[in-house]
């Protein structure tokens, strides 16, 4: 007689055995760990016992993480605290709060053309009244930050040359008049300036 019974927890609905099925997939991999990371000699000491004991132990781990990355991916998990009240869950669709952020991306970054590299706007919370800025940040684009090291790189670079053509001149023109016409005079050839009509 066929059972009327709708599946409802994760396990009835992943089906009979699957679990069982990727427990036994976790179980050969953690055994295969564990013995490749044994010596390959009839030297079996406590070290090298640990050591396979200690990859088994890593693949267990590394499949539990991948199981709550996946749950919290999949569900409406964005994050779980452990703290002195116990465990705390943070619920939010976060797929959806992801695409909410690409299409408000998309709407600053249309609304302004012109644009260089990115687009910032204020949010205010309601309920507390504290200001924040957002930036997007064009596709292929510098955000602020980066063009910041830009710009203190070419600073760098030019202070760098600014120095040595300084102790150029100091070593050319003993006296400090001469050095500093000296130090104007390179410069101006440098950033591209042709010398005033005498």
């Amino acid at each position: 007689m066929p059972d009327d019974h709708t599946p409802t927890t994760p396990d009835e609905v992943r089906g009979e055995g699957a679990l069982e099925a990727d427990a036994a997939e976790v179980r050969a991999r953690a055994l295969q760990a564990a013995w490749d990371a044994l010596p390959t000699t009839d030297d079996l000491t406590p070290d090298a016992l640990q050591a396979a004991l200690d990859a088994a132990a890593a693949v267990y781990d590394a499949d539990q993480d991948a199981a709550v990355q996946a749950m919290m991916d999949e569900s409406l998990l964005l994050g779980m605290h452990v703290g002195p009240e116990g465990l705390t869950a943070s619920a939010t669709m976060a797929r959806q709060i992801a695409a909410s952020m690409v299409m408000a991306a998309k709407q600053f970054l249309d609304e302004n053309p012109g644009a260089g590299n990115y687009v910032q706007q204020q949010v205010i919370d309601r309920e507390t009244g504290d200001r924040y800025e957002v930036i997007f940040v064009k596709p292929l684009g510098r955000s602020p930050h980066q063009l910041r090291l830009d710009a203190e790189r070419g600073r760098d670079a030019l202070r760098d040359h600014l120095e040595a053509i300084a102790e150029m001149a100091r070593q050319q023109y003993p006296s400090g008049e001469d050095a500093l016409r000296a130090i104007l005079a390179r410069t101006d050839r440098a950033l591209g300036r042709q010398e005033a009509a005498q």
